[in-house]
């Protein structure tokens, strides 16, 4: 029922949601309990990808991703509370206005689920998609000529093959 709020709010007086599919009533709340799960668990998944991608970094890098990683997290959660809070009020306030004279607005509420979790998932990367614009930026140096080069990390020089070595 809070999923449904913002359409439910812009529905004429009298309109409702409606299931076409046997299971729907069945599916629906499962797929809200699996999103809602998805979106529990998604700081605790990426703590663990960061376990296993942490020992291959440098310490600088280290201290970079880390920020990043907490940033992403918070940006993709920022961008669903923005489509439920911001967007789907003025969005279903305007499509539900725009249903011709004569016709019954009955939305479908599988289609509907759909839908807005389509939306979610598509503002929840877009807004943490700023944290890959920064990597991309900070990843990268302008020259005076305007091309880009990539940033490189100092390491020790290789040894020469044993081959190559002089004789003591």
């Amino acid at each position: 029922a809070v999923l449904a709020k913002p359409l439910l709010a812009a529905l004429p007086q009298g309109a409702t949601m409606i299931a076409t599919d046997v299971t729907g009533t069945f599916l629906v709340p499962l797929k809200v309990t699996l999103m809602a799960a998805f979106l529990g668990a998604l700081p605790y998944v990426l703590y663990q990808v960061w376990g296993f991608v942490a020992p291959g970094l440098y310490r600088r890098e280290k201290r970079f991703a880390l920020p990043l990683f907490a940033s992403s997290v918070v940006l993709f959660y920022i961008g669903v509370a923005f489509a439920y809070f911001i967007v789907f009020p003025l969005m279903f306030g305007f499509l539900t206005t725009t249903t011709p004279e004569g016709v019954l607005m009955m939305t479908d509420i599988s289609s509907y689920l759909d839908f807005t979790l389509l939306l979610f998932f598509a503002f929840g990367v877009a807004f943490a998609g700023i944290v890959v614009d920064i990597v991309g930026i900070t990843a990268c140096k302008t020259t005076s000529s305007g091309e880009a080069q990539p940033e490189t990390t100092q390491r020790a020089p290789a040894r020469a093959p044993l081959a190559a070595q002089p004789a003591r």
